[in-house]
Order: structure tokens, then sequence, then C-alpha cells
């Protein structure tokens, strides 16, 4: 059989009756390198690590609004250190992040500007200013 025939590896889900995560046919993977590199060269992924998959869920959850903290507890990182060499920031998060400080700081002047604008109405009315 041509290797990327192959059944293909699936998380143990697919047989619960297999304590392994990584299995094919509800048996452990012995040559997982192997599997590995076939599963990328399948994707036309070169130089793929496995292990870049565990900063892209680290990425993923800190997108979609977990806390670092929430984020650190499940990828199992224990130290801040370890966290921070996972924890890429994008230029693009980076900017998003850059506009969202812009608004919140327009929202603060503009809401600063009325209540002044109020309290001048209020003392004009009081009769305090001419």
């Amino acid at each position: 059989m041509h290797p990327l025939r192959r059944p293909p590896v699936t998380l143990a889900v697919a047989d619960r009756k297999c304590p392994f995560l990584i299995q094919r046919n509800a048996e452990r993977l012995f040559d997982f390198e192997k599997a590995w590199a076939t599963a990328c060269e399948a994707a036309g992924v070169k130089e793929a690590l496995f292990h870049d998959l565990r900063r892209t869920a680290l990425t993923n959850m800190i997108e979609v609004g977990l806390s670092e903290k929430e984020a650190m507890e499940i990828s199992g990182h224990k130290t801040r250190a370890v966290f921070d060499r996972y924890h890429i920031i994008s230029d693009r998060r980076m900017k998003q992040n850059a506009e969202k400080l812009g608004e919140h700081l327009r929202s603060k002047d503009n809401a600063s500007k009325e209540e002044s604008a109020g309290k001048d109405n209020g003392e004009r009315q009081n009769g305090r200013l001419t």
C-alpha cells in the first residue's frame, strides 16, 4: 500500500478501548516521527514540527478570549517563562490591540467632554456662569 494511502492516524476517541492518544486501528503507534512526516507530506506542509501545534493551540486560545492563566492551565505550562516562549503575538494581533486601545481612549475622552459640557450647562442654568 502507498504510504499516503494508509489508514489515517486518529485520536483515541475513534476507539475508546485504546488507551493511546495517537493510534492507528486502535493500536499504539510505534514510529510517531514517521507517521508525522507522512501526515505532513500528505498535507503538503514541509518542515512542520509536531510541537508547533502547541503554539498554534495557545495562540488560538488567547485570540478567542481565554485569559493567559486559563490558557496556561489548559496547555500545561507551569511557568510564565515557558508560556512566553510559546505565546507569540502576531503583528496583526498587535494592530488589533492598538485599535482597541485607541477606541477605548477616544470613548473615555468623549465621555469626559460630555460630562464637562453637562456641568457647564448645569452651572449656566443655576446662574453661576455669565
